[in-house]
């Protein structure tokens, strides 16, 4: 319960409070490392090459207008609508998984 509502003040402070660079400045690295990350597995190849053949476009191409759009998004006006569009305070389900024994 107590993770629960940390995570819940959280994302209420981020709905009401302005992001700072330094914060989008971060997500942006991790979204970086992520997607050079993923570049290391065979199942982000399946996915470009799909979207590729989908979009007919060049794989190489693919990869790297798609890394920079996603980069290019990610901005304090753009992550704040999103939490106000989907983090809604008053209407939210709380699953809570717990260990086998």
């Amino acid at each position: 319960n107590e993770l629960l509502e940390t995570a819940i003040e959280c994302l209420k402070s981020l709905r009401k409070n302005t992001i700072s660079s330094k914060d989008v400045t971060k997500l942006k690295l991790y979204y970086s490392n992520l997607f050079d990350q993923n570049k290391r597995t065979n199942n982000w190849w399946i996915n470009r090459i799909n979207n590729s053949l989908v979009h007919y476009t060049e794989v190489s191409e693919s990869v790297t207008k798609n890394k920079k759009i996603i980069m290019d998004s990610i901005t304090a006006e753009n992550i704040q609508k999103f939490l106000t569009e989907y983090f809604d305070e008053e209407n939210y389900t709380s699953v809570i998984l717990t260990p086998e024994k």
